[in-house]
């Protein structure tokens, strides 16, 4: 696969899992104004944060690795942000959302089947 069809590719890929994870942080959102913890709602939105760093130096013409880079450490501003706000709520690692960056990598760099879309 060129790296022009894997760039394409994987633009199109983390722009349908950012629309998803949005869609996942609206759905779990506080109802009422009222935080309770953080749970999926704040997961989600590290996620995005990844997810949109990543996609934001694709756009500036990065490689994959060095957005996939630039999306992990993006994720770790906005976890330590929300750890240093929280005194008596469970603090997130600030690595967390590595793995799933990772994940998105795989699917990435994974050739399509024949025949497939």
């Amino acid at each position: 696969m060129s790296p022009l069809c894997n760039r394409g590719r994987a633009i199109r890929l983390l722009s349908d899992e950012y629309n998803r994870l949005v869609t996942q942080h609206y759905k779990s959102a506080p109802r009422n104004g009222i935080p309770v913890g953080g749970g999926d709602w704040m997961d989600s939105f590290f996620r995005l944060e990844g997810v949109r760093g990543t996609l934001g130096a694709l756009g500036r013409g990065e490689s994959l690795n060095k957005a996939i880079e630039d999306g992990k450490a993006l994720s770790e501003i906005a976890i330590r942000i929300w750890n240093q706000r929280r005194e008596w709520q469970v603090h997130r690692w600030d690595k967390c959302c590595h793995d799933y960056l990772d994940s998105i990598v795989r699917r990435i760099k994974c050739k399509p089947k024949k025949g497939a879309k």
